[in-house]
């Protein structure tokens, strides 16, 4: 996948904060905290999963998609296996993730 303009590759000391890893209703979740600049690079998970902006803005790049803001707590929902990565704009971001479970017997 090609980098958007502002993309660059990052090493592990220069990327953001995972905390706050727990199981809930929805699924187990985590807090992702960026400081400006700060990405996580192209990935993807094994699960579905809903990424929502708690503080700041930032960028989600999704393959096939390209790029889209995310802020005041707006959230996108990705289905398993999506390449995508994530930047901090200005400031500081914090996102929060959720690995959603199967949603029919298709999906296990």
């Amino acid at each position: 996948m090609a980098q958007p303009y502002g993309m660059h590759t990052s090493s592990p000391a220069t990327r953001p904060t995972i905390s706050d890893l727990r199981d809930g209703p929805d699924g187990r979740s985590f807090s992702v905290h960026f400081l400006a600049g700060q990405r996580l690079p192209d990935h993807r998970n094994a699960s579905r999963i809903r990424i929502m902006a708690v503080e700041g803005e930032g960028m989600i790049i999704i393959e096939g998609l390209g790029a889209r803001t995310l802020g005041g707590g707006e959230a996108v929902q990705l289905e398993a296996n999506v390449t995508h990565s994530l930047e901090a704009c200005s400031g500081e971001w914090q996102v929060e993730v959720v690995l959603l479970p199967a949603c029919c017997p298709g999906c296990a």
